[in-house]
């Protein structure tokens, strides 16, 4: 495969993209670009309060997709990890983090008020209980992390954000254990609870691919009809 055509032209599109932006933001400058290696948790310590105009970003979907594993050469490759210890700092550290680290933990607390989402946590720990860490408990362990994790990414996105400005959040609902989860749903009312405006969710791709989490005899618990869509939750700070 022609690797740095396929590149080039990914960045011929984010080219675009910046000219675009620019004309319709014409008030706005254009600072210089910077990379900074860090997540976003830690965005105190990288970015001031309420300088962010635009954040377009989609964090890991709820679907345990072993983001780091699969991506290691690449990780080493942009000098990211030079070591197995930083790559299990990175696994331990991930947005969501995985069903494997969490499973056999005590039942995982969710940080914020949620009663609808509360409800399905019940449920998934009432559910294949016989199985132990594998059946519906470990998998409730995994939920509750995950939107642990959400809560604290609308925390530190609404620090950032700068008055009138928007995030564009990517990301997709999940079938776990035969429970269709509406993560979209649910985050953009983690941010209302929080005091970030929900401006809008819109259905971006109507399926994706996902039969890790959806055909596994592990993750999927009862049959469901439940199918696979993608998101944009948009943010906007008054």
């Amino acid at each position: 495969a022609d690797v740095a055509r396929t590149l080039l032209g990914k960045l011929h599109v984010m080219r675009a993209d910046v000219a675009w932006m620019q004309k319709e933001m014409p008030s706005k400058e254009f600072g210089d670009g910077q990379v900074i290696n860090a997540d976003f948790f830690s965005a105190n310590d990288s970015l001031e309060a309420e300088s962010v105009d635009l954040m377009m970003t989609s964090p890991p979907y709820m679907n345990n997709y072993h983001y780091v594993r699969n991506t290691r050469p690449q990780l080493y490759w942009l000098n990211f990890i030079s070591s197995p210890s930083e790559q299990k700092h990175l696994e331990l550290n991930n947005f969501g983090k995985y069903w494997q680290n969490v499973r056999d933990v005590e039942a995982v607390p969710l940080l914020f008020s949620h009663p609808a989402l509360e409800k399905i946590l019940l449920q998934l720990q009432e559910t294949r209980v016989e199985k132990g860490a594998y059946g519906g408990p470990g998998w409730a362990n995994y939920v509750a992390t995950y939107f642990n994790d959400c809560f604290r990414f609308v925390t530190a996105l609404k620090r950032v954000l700068a008055p009138q400005g928007a995030a564009v959040v990517i990301i997709g609902n999940s079938i776990i254990q035969g429970i269709d989860i509406r993560t979209e749903q649910i985050l953009g009312e983690i941010g209302d609870g929080q005091q970030l405006p929900l401006e809008g969710v819109y259905c971006i791709r109507e399926k994706r691919v996902g039969a890790s989490i959806t055909q596994s005899s592990v993750r999927q618990g009862e049959r469901s009809k439940a199918t696979l869509s993608e998101f944009a939750v948009v943010f906007r700070r008054r």
